[in-house]
């Protein structure tokens, strides 16, 4: 009785234990396939739509300040000029001065009475108009950079330059002008991926 109480104790145990390992290798499996989860250069450009989301998509958060920074610097610059543009304006229009000013106008005062004349009041409109119309250039600009930025980030996710300096191979090359010669082989970005199949395949092992 007490053989065959034991011999069972000792078959739950041993299913117990296989069933762990199996869950525990699932669970590594599922956690590695996290881990290398493939990075599209294409995706990233997609997710770029939305100002960060390319970074987001390729897991630089820190990139996002910095982004978000640049957006809301020049949208604040944008407004600064287009602000001043329009009180020039106005101000012109108060001097009946401008495109859409009716027959028989009156002049009135405006903040600028005094300050400035019809002329200087034309060449700072202009000047504010200049700069207004460049911010905007400004932001479309960030919002370009930071969407090239992630589709580069993406690409270089599997660039690697060996710090090791046995990658540097003096070997045989064929030249097209001189025919064949000795040249200095430097592999850029070989071997990333296949080293980390390699350290999963190692920790499979264990």
């Amino acid at each position: 009785m007490h053989k065959t109480a034991l011999l069972l104790f000792f078959s739950f145990s041993l299913h117990f234990c296989t069933a762990q390992n199996d869950s525990l290798a699932i669970a590594i499996d599922s956690l590695e396939q996290k881990q290398e989860r493939v990075i599209k250069p294409a995706a990233a450009l997609r997710w770029a739509l939305i100002p960060g989301g390319g970074q987001v998509y390729n897991r630089r958060w820190w990139k996002l300040p910095l982004i978000y920074g640049g957006l809301f610097g020049t949208i604040g610059v944008a407004d600064f000029y287009q602000t001043n543009y329009r009180r020039f304006v106005n101000a012109l229009e108060a001097e009946c001065f401008g495109d859409d000013i009716p027959d028989g106008c009156v002049a009135q005062d405006h903040e600028f009475t005094g300050i400035y004349d019809v002329n200087a009041l034309r060449t700072v409109r202009d000047r504010l108009d200049q700069r207004r119309q460049y911010s905007y250039l400004y932001i479309l600009g960030v919002y370009l950079l930071q969407a090239f930025e992630a589709y580069t980030d993406a690409q270089l996710m599997d660039f690697d330059i060996e710090d090791d300096l046995s990658v540097f191979r003096l070997q045989p090359n064929l030249l097209p002008s001189e025919g064949l010669g000795m040249g200095v082989v430097i592999p850029l970005g070989a071997g990333l991926r296949e080293r980390r199949q390699e350290a999963i395949l190692a920790t499979k092992r264990k």
